[in-house]
């Protein structure tokens, strides 16, 4: 337990029919010492999600974290969550439903309190065994040095057509 949630064990990293999560290198751009950390904090995030440290993510958030995942609600872990609570609802969902194959954050933009990257990956829906490739792009909004709001855009037609909607 940490802060009273609950422990996520991210199985399908964890198992060895999985081959490891392909992380791609990624260029940054940022224009100032704030923009760099919070760069540097979405980086940290990453590399947790990457080892299947969900804790560590969750631990990097603000309480009152309103996370989005733009798409229909077909798709278990898209919507909103709200908090840390909502947000390992979200990872539950993630790994509930589906294994991630590829996870390439390529591109982060810094702009203040704002931290966009874009990317790609692939995740394959349990149910149906079909693969989603997408590009994503991720906007985090940082209040006092943590994520505080996240958006996700992606192709949300092609992960929908994955699990069968």
């Amino acid at each position: 337990m940490t802060d009273g949630l609950p422990r996520l064990a991210a199985t399908h990293f964890q198992q060895k029919e999985n081959p490891p999560l392909r992380i791609g290198s990624y260029s940054i751009a940022y224009t100032s010492g704030m923009d760099s950390q919070n760069i540097q904090t979405i980086k940290e995030m990453y590399a947790a999600f990457g080892r299947g440290d969900i804790n560590a993510i969750l631990d990097t958030l603000s309480d009152d974290i309103s996370w989005t995942v733009h798409g229909p609600p077909t798709v278990p872990f898209y919507g909103v969550r709200n908090g840390r609570q909502g947000v390992a609802g979200f990872f539950s969902a993630m790994d509930e439903s589906c294994t991630m194959e590829e996870f390439a954050p390529q591109t982060f933009l810094a702009d203040g309190d704002i931290v966009v990257c874009i990317g790609h990956m692939t995740t394959r829906c349990k149910a149906t065994g079909k693969a989603a490739p997408t590009s994503f792009v991720h906007i985090f909004h940082f209040r006092d040095g943590k994520p505080c709001k996240l958006e996700e855009l992606q192709d949300s037609f092609a992960v929908a057509q994955a699990y069968g909607s």
